[in-house]
Protein backbone atom coordinates (compact mmCIF):
# COMPACT_ATOMS: atom_id res chain seq x y z
CA UNK A 1 0.00 0.00 0.00
CA UNK A 2 1.21 3.26 -1.05
CA UNK A 3 2.32 6.18 1.64
CA UNK A 4 -0.27 8.40 0.01
CA UNK A 5 -2.94 5.41 0.44
CA UNK A 6 -2.00 5.10 4.05
CA UNK A 7 -2.07 8.63 4.81
CA UNK A 8 -5.36 8.98 3.34
CA UNK A 9 -6.82 6.02 5.46
CA UNK A 10 -5.80 7.80 8.66
CA UNK A 11 -8.65 8.88 10.81
CA UNK A 12 -8.89 12.70 10.63
CA UNK A 13 -7.10 12.58 7.59
CA UNK A 14 -9.66 14.44 5.11
CA UNK A 15 -9.77 17.50 7.75
CA UNK A 16 -5.70 17.70 8.04
CA UNK A 17 -5.64 17.77 4.02
CA UNK A 18 -8.08 20.52 3.54
CA UNK A 19 -10.37 18.05 2.30
CA UNK A 20 -14.29 18.65 2.31
CA UNK A 21 -16.92 16.69 4.16
CA UNK A 22 -17.71 13.97 1.34
CA UNK A 23 -14.23 12.95 1.24
CA UNK A 24 -15.80 10.05 3.69
CA UNK A 25 -14.81 6.37 4.08
CA UNK A 26 -16.42 5.70 0.84
CA UNK A 27 -15.09 7.97 -1.12
CA UNK A 28 -11.04 7.22 0.15
CA UNK A 29 -12.25 3.24 -1.17
CA UNK A 30 -13.24 4.36 -4.46
CA UNK A 31 -10.20 6.83 -5.04
CA UNK A 32 -7.99 3.52 -3.67
CA UNK A 33 -10.16 1.27 -5.95
CA UNK A 34 -9.29 3.38 -8.92
CA UNK A 35 -5.48 2.27 -8.50
CA UNK A 36 -3.77 5.65 -7.06
CA UNK A 37 -0.57 6.66 -9.32
CA UNK A 38 1.75 8.21 -6.39
CA UNK A 39 4.19 10.78 -7.83
CA UNK A 40 6.34 10.80 -5.30
CA UNK A 41 6.30 10.21 -0.91
CA UNK A 42 8.27 10.48 1.65
CA UNK A 43 8.13 11.33 5.04
CA UNK A 44 6.99 15.51 4.18
CA UNK A 45 4.69 15.00 1.12
CA UNK A 46 2.53 12.58 -0.23
CA UNK A 47 1.15 13.40 -3.70
CA UNK A 48 -1.08 10.94 -6.15
CA UNK A 49 -3.83 10.85 -8.14
CA UNK A 50 -6.39 8.79 -9.94
CA UNK A 51 -8.30 9.10 -13.15
CA UNK A 52 -11.82 9.13 -13.52
CA UNK A 53 -12.80 6.24 -15.38
CA UNK A 54 -16.06 7.72 -17.25
CA UNK A 55 -14.62 11.12 -17.55
CA UNK A 56 -10.95 12.44 -18.27
CA UNK A 57 -10.85 14.14 -14.51
CA UNK A 58 -7.55 13.38 -12.48
CA UNK A 59 -8.17 14.11 -8.82
CA UNK A 60 -5.19 14.46 -6.77
CA UNK A 61 -4.22 14.52 -3.21
CA UNK A 62 -1.68 16.19 -1.29
CA UNK A 63 -0.87 14.99 2.33
CA UNK A 64 1.60 17.09 4.28
CA UNK A 65 1.84 16.44 7.51
CA UNK A 66 1.70 20.03 9.37
CA UNK A 67 5.07 21.61 9.56
CA UNK A 68 6.42 19.85 6.36
CA UNK A 69 5.93 20.99 2.60
CA UNK A 70 8.11 23.28 0.92
CA UNK A 71 6.24 24.96 -1.34
CA UNK A 72 7.97 25.06 -4.53
CA UNK A 73 8.88 21.05 -3.78
CA UNK A 74 4.88 20.78 -3.39
CA UNK A 75 3.82 22.85 -6.52
CA UNK A 76 6.46 20.59 -8.30
CA UNK A 77 5.44 17.41 -7.45
CA UNK A 78 1.67 18.50 -8.32
CA UNK A 79 3.11 19.67 -12.06
CA UNK A 80 4.57 16.14 -11.97
CA UNK A 81 0.62 14.97 -11.37
CA UNK A 82 -0.41 16.75 -13.98
CA UNK A 83 1.89 15.66 -16.36
CA UNK A 84 2.00 11.93 -15.78
CA UNK A 85 -2.10 12.16 -15.53
CA UNK A 86 -2.29 13.89 -18.74
CA UNK A 87 0.24 11.30 -20.30
CA UNK A 88 -2.70 8.69 -18.95
CA UNK A 89 -4.95 11.45 -21.11
CA UNK A 90 -6.57 13.52 -18.62
CA UNK A 91 -8.24 16.55 -19.85
CA UNK A 92 -8.71 18.09 -16.36
CA UNK A 93 -7.25 18.13 -13.35
CA UNK A 94 -8.07 18.89 -9.42
CA UNK A 95 -6.00 18.78 -6.65
CA UNK A 96 -6.67 19.11 -2.92
CA UNK A 97 -4.38 20.56 -0.68
CA UNK A 98 -3.85 21.30 2.68
CA UNK A 99 -5.52 24.96 3.14
CA UNK A 100 -2.99 25.79 6.36
CA UNK A 101 -0.05 25.47 4.09
CA UNK A 102 -0.93 29.43 2.23
CA UNK A 103 2.71 29.55 1.31
CA UNK A 104 1.60 26.73 -1.57
CA UNK A 105 -1.08 28.92 -3.26
CA UNK A 106 1.83 31.66 -3.37
CA UNK A 107 4.06 29.44 -5.45
CA UNK A 108 4.04 31.76 -8.64
CA UNK A 109 7.26 30.38 -9.50
CA UNK A 110 4.66 27.38 -10.77
CA UNK A 111 2.10 29.22 -12.43
CA UNK A 112 -0.20 29.00 -8.61
CA UNK A 113 -1.51 32.20 -7.45
CA UNK A 114 -3.79 32.15 -5.15
CA UNK A 115 -7.35 33.63 -5.55
CA UNK A 116 -10.92 32.43 -4.61
CA UNK A 117 -10.79 28.77 -4.71
CA UNK A 118 -7.54 28.86 -5.78
CA UNK A 119 -8.34 28.30 -9.69
CA UNK A 120 -5.00 27.82 -11.29
CA UNK A 121 -3.25 26.47 -14.07
CA UNK A 122 -0.90 24.14 -14.47
CA UNK A 123 1.77 23.81 -17.68
CA UNK A 124 2.65 20.38 -18.07
CA UNK A 125 3.69 18.48 -21.75
CA UNK A 126 3.30 22.06 -23.17
CA UNK A 127 -0.35 22.21 -22.37
CA UNK A 128 -2.15 24.70 -20.13
CA UNK A 129 -4.20 22.54 -17.55
CA UNK A 130 -7.51 23.90 -15.43
CA UNK A 131 -6.41 23.41 -12.11
CA UNK A 132 -8.39 23.76 -9.27
CA UNK A 133 -6.70 23.74 -5.81
CA UNK A 134 -9.43 23.29 -3.02
CA UNK A 135 -8.77 24.50 0.56
CA UNK A 136 -10.72 24.69 3.56
CA UNK A 137 -10.66 27.49 6.37
CA UNK A 138 -8.03 26.47 9.06
CA UNK A 139 -7.66 23.00 7.14
CA UNK A 140 -9.31 21.55 9.60
CA UNK A 141 -6.77 21.90 12.54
Amino acid sequence: MSALTRMLRIPNTAASIGVPAWFDDAAVDEFVGAGPVTVTGDRACHVGFSLAPEHPTATCFVAIPDGHGTPDWVAAAVTEAASAAGARGAKRFEAWVPAWNDAIARATERSMTREGLLEKAVFAYGERWDLTLYSVQDGGR
